[in-house]
Protein backbone atom coordinates (compact mmCIF):
# COMPACT_ATOMS: atom_id res chain seq x y z
CA UNK A 1 0.00 0.00 0.00
CA UNK A 2 0.96 3.59 -0.49
CA UNK A 3 1.52 5.72 2.46
CA UNK A 4 -0.10 8.56 3.22
CA UNK A 5 3.03 10.99 2.79
CA UNK A 6 4.22 9.17 -0.61
CA UNK A 7 0.13 9.60 -1.57
CA UNK A 8 0.26 13.21 -0.88
CA UNK A 9 3.66 13.79 -2.24
CA UNK A 10 2.63 12.03 -5.80
CA UNK A 11 -0.65 14.08 -5.79
CA UNK A 12 1.46 17.42 -5.29
CA UNK A 13 3.81 15.93 -8.37
CA UNK A 14 0.94 16.03 -10.75
CA UNK A 15 -0.98 18.80 -9.85
CA UNK A 16 2.45 20.76 -10.30
CA UNK A 17 2.73 19.15 -13.57
CA UNK A 18 -0.96 19.92 -14.53
CA UNK A 19 -0.43 23.16 -13.67
CA UNK A 20 2.95 23.51 -15.53
CA UNK A 21 0.75 21.85 -18.63
CA UNK A 22 -1.61 24.80 -18.41
CA UNK A 23 0.95 27.31 -18.36
CA UNK A 24 2.37 26.16 -20.84
CA UNK A 25 -0.44 25.78 -22.96
CA UNK A 26 -1.50 29.37 -22.46
CA UNK A 27 2.00 30.76 -23.74
CA UNK A 28 1.33 28.58 -26.85
CA UNK A 29 -2.25 30.22 -27.26
CA UNK A 30 -0.65 33.45 -26.46
CA UNK A 31 1.84 33.17 -29.37
CA UNK A 32 1.05 35.12 -32.57
CA UNK A 33 2.74 32.83 -34.67
CA UNK A 34 1.28 29.52 -35.63
CA UNK A 35 2.69 26.78 -33.75
CA UNK A 36 2.00 22.96 -33.31
CA UNK A 37 3.31 20.73 -30.62
CA UNK A 38 4.27 17.27 -31.59
CA UNK A 39 4.77 14.00 -29.79
CA UNK A 40 8.20 11.57 -31.02
CA UNK A 41 5.55 10.03 -33.32
CA UNK A 42 5.00 13.46 -34.93
CA UNK A 43 0.97 13.27 -33.80
CA UNK A 44 -0.36 16.43 -32.85
CA UNK A 45 -0.78 17.15 -28.51
CA UNK A 46 -1.65 20.89 -29.44
CA UNK A 47 -1.61 23.64 -31.53
CA UNK A 48 -1.89 27.51 -30.84
CA UNK A 49 -5.13 29.90 -31.60
CA UNK A 50 -3.36 31.95 -33.89
CA UNK A 51 -2.49 28.45 -36.03
CA UNK A 52 -6.33 27.73 -36.18
CA UNK A 53 -6.96 30.95 -37.26
CA UNK A 54 -4.57 30.89 -39.91
CA UNK A 55 -4.85 28.39 -41.36
CA UNK A 56 -8.85 27.93 -41.00
CA UNK A 57 -9.24 24.24 -39.39
CA UNK A 58 -11.17 23.04 -36.58
CA UNK A 59 -9.44 21.92 -33.49
CA UNK A 60 -11.32 18.33 -34.17
CA UNK A 61 -9.57 18.33 -37.23
CA UNK A 62 -5.59 18.39 -35.38
CA UNK A 63 -4.92 17.04 -31.98
CA UNK A 64 -4.54 13.44 -32.66
CA UNK A 65 -3.42 13.53 -36.33
CA UNK A 66 -0.34 12.88 -37.75
CA UNK A 67 1.34 16.26 -39.00
CA UNK A 68 1.03 15.09 -42.37
CA UNK A 69 -2.59 14.62 -42.79
CA UNK A 70 -3.86 17.50 -41.39
CA UNK A 71 -6.53 19.38 -43.05
CA UNK A 72 -6.64 16.80 -45.55
CA UNK A 73 -3.19 15.98 -46.47
CA UNK A 74 -2.11 19.40 -46.90
CA UNK A 75 0.68 19.01 -44.74
CA UNK A 76 2.35 16.23 -46.78
CA UNK A 77 5.07 18.50 -48.15
CA UNK A 78 8.72 16.49 -48.73
CA UNK A 79 10.90 19.00 -47.01
CA UNK A 80 8.97 18.64 -44.32
CA UNK A 81 9.41 15.35 -43.54
CA UNK A 82 12.90 15.58 -44.60
CA UNK A 83 13.17 18.27 -41.49
CA UNK A 84 11.68 15.72 -39.04
CA UNK A 85 12.36 12.43 -40.09
CA UNK A 86 15.64 13.31 -41.12
CA UNK A 87 17.61 16.31 -39.81
CA UNK A 88 15.60 16.62 -36.41
CA UNK A 89 17.03 13.58 -34.91
CA UNK A 90 20.35 14.26 -35.54
CA UNK A 91 20.10 17.56 -33.79
CA UNK A 92 17.90 19.38 -31.30
CA UNK A 93 16.79 21.85 -33.88
CA UNK A 94 16.71 23.12 -37.10
CA UNK A 95 15.93 26.87 -38.24
CA UNK A 96 14.74 29.12 -40.49
CA UNK A 97 13.88 26.68 -43.29
CA UNK A 98 12.23 27.81 -45.99
CA UNK A 99 9.26 25.90 -47.60
CA UNK A 100 6.73 27.23 -50.34
CA UNK A 101 3.58 25.24 -50.80
CA UNK A 102 -0.14 25.33 -51.84
CA UNK A 103 -2.00 24.74 -48.83
CA UNK A 104 -5.73 23.82 -49.49
CA UNK A 105 -7.18 26.19 -47.11
CA UNK A 106 -5.28 29.25 -47.79
CA UNK A 107 -3.12 28.75 -51.33
CA UNK A 108 0.05 28.82 -51.87
CA UNK A 109 2.14 30.49 -48.68
CA UNK A 110 6.15 30.87 -48.45
CA UNK A 111 6.54 29.71 -45.02
CA UNK A 112 9.97 29.75 -42.76
CA UNK A 113 10.03 26.56 -39.97
CA UNK A 114 11.54 26.34 -37.03
CA UNK A 115 11.80 23.27 -35.07
CA UNK A 116 12.84 22.15 -31.41
CA UNK A 117 13.01 19.25 -29.07
CA UNK A 118 12.17 19.87 -25.84
CA UNK A 119 12.36 17.54 -22.96
CA UNK A 120 8.83 16.95 -20.68
CA UNK A 121 9.19 17.42 -17.32
CA UNK A 122 9.74 13.62 -15.11
CA UNK A 123 12.09 12.47 -17.71
CA UNK A 124 9.57 11.44 -20.15
CA UNK A 125 9.84 11.08 -23.97
CA UNK A 126 10.53 14.94 -25.81
CA UNK A 127 7.84 16.79 -27.33
CA UNK A 128 8.57 18.69 -30.50
CA UNK A 129 7.97 22.25 -31.03
CA UNK A 130 7.39 23.21 -34.83
CA UNK A 131 7.19 27.14 -35.37
CA UNK A 132 5.58 28.88 -38.25
CA UNK A 133 6.29 32.11 -39.97
CA UNK A 134 4.55 33.08 -43.09
CA UNK A 135 6.86 35.10 -45.02
CA UNK A 136 5.11 35.19 -48.65
CA UNK A 137 4.57 39.05 -48.57
CA UNK A 138 8.04 39.53 -47.29
CA UNK A 139 9.57 37.29 -49.93
CA UNK A 140 6.85 39.38 -52.90
CA UNK A 141 8.26 42.84 -51.68
CA UNK A 142 11.46 41.57 -51.59
CA UNK A 143 10.85 40.09 -55.35
CA UNK A 144 9.94 43.86 -56.23
CA UNK A 145 12.40 45.39 -54.77
CA UNK A 146 14.98 43.51 -56.45
CA UNK A 147 13.72 44.24 -59.92
CA UNK A 148 13.11 47.70 -59.04
CA UNK A 149 16.39 47.88 -58.19
CA UNK A 150 17.69 45.92 -61.25
CA UNK A 151 15.51 48.08 -63.62
CA UNK A 152 16.95 51.21 -62.16
CA UNK A 153 20.54 49.94 -62.35
CA UNK A 154 20.00 49.06 -66.26
CA UNK A 155 18.70 52.84 -66.63
CA UNK A 156 21.29 54.71 -65.12
CA UNK A 157 24.33 52.21 -66.79
CA UNK A 158 22.09 53.32 -70.02
CA UNK A 159 22.26 57.14 -69.24
CA UNK A 160 25.79 56.94 -68.34
CA UNK A 161 26.93 55.20 -71.45
CA UNK A 162 24.78 57.15 -73.74
CA UNK A 163 26.46 60.39 -72.21
CA UNK A 164 30.11 59.22 -72.72
CA UNK A 165 29.56 60.08 -76.67
CA UNK A 166 29.20 63.72 -76.41
CA UNK A 167 31.77 64.17 -73.65
CA UNK A 168 34.20 63.20 -75.60
CA UNK A 169 32.75 65.22 -78.42
CA UNK A 170 32.62 67.71 -76.35
CA UNK A 171 36.00 67.58 -75.64
CA UNK A 172 37.43 66.66 -79.10
CA UNK A 173 35.65 69.89 -80.37
CA UNK A 174 37.21 72.29 -77.43
CA UNK A 175 41.08 70.87 -78.00
CA UNK A 176 40.23 71.12 -81.79
CA UNK A 177 39.16 74.57 -81.03
CA UNK A 178 42.35 75.17 -79.08
CA UNK A 179 44.59 73.91 -81.51
CA UNK A 180 43.37 75.15 -84.84
CA UNK A 181 42.62 79.09 -83.33
CA UNK A 182 44.97 79.77 -80.52
CA UNK A 183 46.83 82.58 -82.09
CA UNK A 184 43.37 84.04 -82.04
CA UNK A 185 42.32 83.60 -78.40
CA UNK A 186 43.69 85.57 -76.13
CA UNK A 187 44.99 84.10 -72.77
CA UNK A 188 41.70 84.26 -70.94
CA UNK A 189 39.85 82.38 -74.01
CA UNK A 190 42.61 79.45 -73.86
CA UNK A 191 41.72 79.70 -69.70
CA UNK A 192 38.27 79.50 -70.41
CA UNK A 193 38.59 76.41 -73.31
CA UNK A 194 40.98 74.44 -70.36
CA UNK A 195 38.12 75.05 -67.65
CA UNK A 196 35.88 73.12 -70.32
CA UNK A 197 37.58 70.50 -71.00
CA UNK A 198 38.67 69.64 -67.42
CA UNK A 199 35.02 69.74 -65.80
CA UNK A 200 33.89 67.38 -69.26
CA UNK A 201 36.77 65.20 -68.24
CA UNK A 202 35.77 65.21 -64.71
CA UNK A 203 31.86 64.39 -65.56
CA UNK A 204 33.68 61.59 -67.58
CA UNK A 205 35.43 59.95 -64.78
CA UNK A 206 32.41 60.44 -62.48
CA UNK A 207 30.13 58.04 -65.40
CA UNK A 208 33.22 55.92 -65.07
CA UNK A 209 32.85 55.64 -61.70
CA UNK A 210 29.01 54.85 -61.89
CA UNK A 211 29.53 52.49 -63.93
CA UNK A 212 31.93 50.90 -61.80
CA UNK A 213 29.09 51.26 -58.90
CA UNK A 214 26.67 49.86 -60.58
CA UNK A 215 28.68 46.86 -61.59
CA UNK A 216 29.47 45.83 -58.24
CA UNK A 217 26.14 44.82 -57.38
CA UNK A 218 25.57 42.69 -60.46
CA UNK A 219 27.21 39.37 -61.47
CA UNK A 220 28.66 36.15 -59.31
CA UNK A 221 30.89 36.87 -56.57
CA UNK A 222 34.02 33.88 -56.72
CA UNK A 223 34.65 33.74 -53.19
CA UNK A 224 38.00 32.32 -52.29
CA UNK A 225 40.74 32.33 -49.79
CA UNK A 226 42.86 35.95 -50.04
CA UNK A 227 45.88 36.82 -49.08
CA UNK A 228 45.07 40.26 -47.82
CA UNK A 229 48.88 41.51 -46.84
CA UNK A 230 50.29 40.61 -50.21
CA UNK A 231 47.35 42.74 -52.09
CA UNK A 232 47.85 45.70 -49.94
CA UNK A 233 51.67 45.29 -50.51
CA UNK A 234 50.61 45.44 -54.67
CA UNK A 235 48.51 48.03 -54.57
CA UNK A 236 51.21 50.25 -52.70
CA UNK A 237 53.66 49.89 -54.53
CA UNK A 238 51.27 50.41 -57.97
CA UNK A 239 50.29 53.53 -55.71
CA UNK A 240 53.81 54.81 -55.51
CA UNK A 241 54.17 54.62 -59.04
CA UNK A 242 51.04 56.39 -59.96
CA UNK A 243 52.40 59.09 -57.97
CA UNK A 244 55.80 59.64 -58.10
CA UNK A 245 55.26 62.89 -55.03
CA UNK A 246 54.36 60.26 -52.90
CA UNK A 247 56.34 60.48 -49.59
CA UNK A 248 54.73 57.70 -47.86
CA UNK A 249 55.26 54.90 -45.31
CA UNK A 250 53.65 51.93 -45.78
CA UNK A 251 53.42 49.85 -42.53
CA UNK A 252 51.66 45.88 -43.56
CA UNK A 253 50.86 43.65 -41.23
CA UNK A 254 51.79 40.23 -42.37
CA UNK A 255 49.98 37.43 -43.16
CA UNK A 256 46.50 38.28 -43.18
CA UNK A 257 43.87 36.35 -44.61
CA UNK A 258 40.27 36.39 -45.37
CA UNK A 259 37.46 35.14 -48.05
CA UNK A 260 35.99 37.24 -50.67
CA UNK A 261 36.06 37.63 -54.27
CA UNK A 262 39.37 39.05 -55.29
CA UNK A 263 38.37 41.46 -58.03
CA UNK A 264 35.64 42.94 -55.45
CA UNK A 265 37.93 43.17 -52.45
CA UNK A 266 40.86 44.68 -54.80
CA UNK A 267 38.88 47.15 -55.54
CA UNK A 268 37.44 48.10 -51.58
CA UNK A 269 40.92 48.06 -51.12
CA UNK A 270 42.32 50.19 -53.47
CA UNK A 271 39.75 52.86 -52.59
CA UNK A 272 40.89 53.04 -49.21
CA UNK A 273 44.34 53.22 -49.78
CA UNK A 274 44.07 55.80 -52.27
CA UNK A 275 41.85 57.77 -49.34
CA UNK A 276 44.65 57.18 -47.46
CA UNK A 277 47.21 58.21 -49.91
CA UNK A 278 45.45 61.54 -51.01
CA UNK A 279 44.75 62.48 -47.76
CA UNK A 280 47.98 62.00 -45.85
CA UNK A 281 50.23 63.22 -49.02
CA UNK A 282 50.71 66.33 -47.61
CA UNK A 283 52.12 65.25 -44.20
CA UNK A 284 55.78 65.85 -43.51
CA UNK A 285 55.96 62.13 -42.18
CA UNK A 286 52.90 60.16 -43.65
CA UNK A 287 52.17 57.01 -42.79
CA UNK A 288 49.74 54.35 -43.60
CA UNK A 289 49.09 51.25 -41.84
CA UNK A 290 46.91 47.83 -42.70
CA UNK A 291 46.67 45.16 -40.20
CA UNK A 292 43.74 43.25 -38.22
CA UNK A 293 42.52 44.14 -34.44
CA UNK A 294 39.63 42.00 -32.21
CA UNK A 295 36.47 43.61 -32.44
CA UNK A 296 33.55 42.03 -30.62
CA UNK A 297 34.57 38.61 -30.94
CA UNK A 298 35.60 38.53 -34.39
CA UNK A 299 38.57 40.07 -36.44
CA UNK A 300 38.18 43.47 -38.35
CA UNK A 301 40.56 44.89 -41.00
CA UNK A 302 41.94 48.32 -40.92
CA UNK A 303 43.36 50.90 -43.14
CA UNK A 304 44.83 53.82 -41.17
CA UNK A 305 46.68 56.94 -42.21
CA UNK A 306 47.84 60.29 -40.43
CA UNK A 307 46.23 62.66 -42.79
CA UNK A 308 43.72 65.76 -42.74
CA UNK A 309 41.05 63.08 -40.76
CA UNK A 310 37.43 64.53 -40.08
CA UNK A 311 35.06 65.56 -38.26
CA UNK A 312 32.77 62.78 -36.93
CA UNK A 313 29.76 64.42 -36.39
CA UNK A 314 29.99 64.65 -40.31
CA UNK A 315 30.69 60.96 -40.70
CA UNK A 316 27.15 59.36 -41.68
CA UNK A 317 28.37 61.34 -45.11
CA UNK A 318 30.76 59.55 -45.63
CA UNK A 319 29.18 56.25 -47.40
CA UNK A 320 26.80 58.01 -48.74
CA UNK A 321 26.97 58.52 -53.33
CA UNK A 322 28.62 62.25 -54.12
CA UNK A 323 28.68 62.91 -50.47
CA UNK A 324 32.09 64.68 -49.55
CA UNK A 325 33.74 66.02 -46.55
CA UNK A 326 35.90 68.01 -47.93
CA UNK A 327 36.33 70.18 -51.23
CA UNK A 328 36.74 68.68 -54.54
CA UNK A 329 39.31 71.84 -54.80
CA UNK A 330 41.76 70.51 -52.28
CA UNK A 331 40.57 66.81 -52.76
CA UNK A 332 39.91 65.71 -55.99
CA UNK A 333 37.53 62.99 -56.21
CA UNK A 334 33.71 62.12 -57.40
CA UNK A 335 32.15 61.34 -54.12
CA UNK A 336 31.79 57.72 -54.98
CA UNK A 337 34.90 55.91 -53.51
CA UNK A 338 33.84 55.05 -50.60
CA UNK A 339 30.04 54.42 -51.10
CA UNK A 340 31.09 51.24 -53.57
CA UNK A 341 33.57 50.46 -51.05
CA UNK A 342 30.76 49.97 -48.63
CA UNK A 343 28.48 48.10 -51.24
CA UNK A 344 31.77 45.87 -51.97
CA UNK A 345 31.87 45.12 -47.70
CA UNK A 346 27.96 44.57 -47.61
CA UNK A 347 27.78 42.07 -50.36
CA UNK A 348 30.27 40.14 -48.47
CA UNK A 349 28.23 39.50 -45.20
CA UNK A 350 30.83 42.31 -43.78
CA UNK A 351 30.02 45.72 -42.32
CA UNK A 352 32.61 49.12 -41.82
CA UNK A 353 32.93 52.13 -40.16
CA UNK A 354 35.26 54.68 -39.27
CA UNK A 355 36.68 56.66 -36.38
CA UNK A 356 38.82 59.85 -37.26
CA UNK A 357 39.85 63.26 -35.93
CA UNK A 358 40.50 66.91 -37.50
CA UNK A 359 44.13 66.99 -38.02
CA UNK A 360 44.54 63.34 -36.21
CA UNK A 361 44.09 61.10 -39.34
CA UNK A 362 41.76 58.76 -40.07
CA UNK A 363 40.69 54.96 -39.45
CA UNK A 364 38.57 52.99 -41.84
CA UNK A 365 37.88 49.41 -40.27
CA UNK A 366 35.78 46.72 -42.07
CA UNK A 367 34.67 43.06 -41.59
CA UNK A 368 35.21 40.05 -44.00
CA UNK A 369 34.61 36.10 -42.88
CA UNK A 370 37.55 34.54 -42.04
CA UNK A 371 39.82 32.19 -44.16
CA UNK A 372 40.32 29.56 -41.52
Amino acid sequence: MVREDERKELDATRQSERAALEYAESIIDTVREPLIVLDQDLRVVKVSRSFYDFFKVKPEDTVGQLIYDLGNKQWDIPRLRELLETILPQSTSFDDYEVEHDFATIGRRTMLLNGRQIEQAMGKERIILLAIEDITRRKEVEAGLEETRKELEAFAYSVSHDLRAPLRGIDGWSLALLEDYKDKLDERGREYIDLVRSETQRMGRLIDDLLTFSRQSRGEMKVERLDMSAMVQAIAVRLGEQVPSLQAEFVIQPRLTALGDPGLIGAALTNLLDNAVKFSNGSPRAVIEFGQVDQEGGKAFFVRDNGVGFDMEYSQKLFGVFQRLHKASEFPGTGIGLASVQRIISRHGGRIWAEAAVGRGATFYFTLKEAG
